[in-house]
């Protein structure tokens, strides 16, 4: 049986990160999930923001 893998993305820290530390804005979620898994079966990834105030 293979390990099975789910993400969770924090959408404010990761696109800023992203937009500070390569200078992008936006990357193919499929994609990175997928490499992140490596050999183990992606279930699903979640992307989250918070409202700000």
């Amino acid at each position: 049986m293979s390990e099975r893998i789910v993400i969770f993305i924090d959408g404010s820290n990761f696109y800023h990160g992203l937009k500070r530390n390569i200078g992008i804005k936006d990357i193919n979620f499929l994609k990175f999930g997928k490499k992140l898994a490596g050999e183990r079966k992606l279930i699903k990834i979640y992307y989250y923001n918070a409202p700000l105030d």
